[in-house]
């Protein structure tokens, strides 16, 4: 009985896992990208995605900020803590 019980449960959380996923080519791609020195980068040109906001959160030793951005159509940007 616990046998075909967590055969059953299994097969069902298996199923379930794959409802929710999205092919790869129609996931959304990255705002921001990292660069070699560790720096975020975002290229504009040729965005298309506009306008956009969000927030960067950043800690350090003994510091600790979040930055909000917005670009808005003309590509102008917005920024406040």
């Amino acid at each position: 009985m616990h046998k075909s019980l967590l055969l059953v449960l299994s097969f069902l959380l298996y199923n379930l896992s794959l409802i929710g996923q999205i092919p790869f080519e129609k996931q959304p791609q990255d705002y921001w990208s990292i660069k070699n020195d560790q720096s975020i980068s975002w290229n504009l040109n040729g965005e298309t995605r506009l306008p956009h906001q969000g927030n960067i959160e950043m800690a350090g030793k003994n510091i600790a900020g979040i930055i909000y951005y917005e670009v808005n159509e003309k590509k102008e940007l917005t920024i406040s803590r």
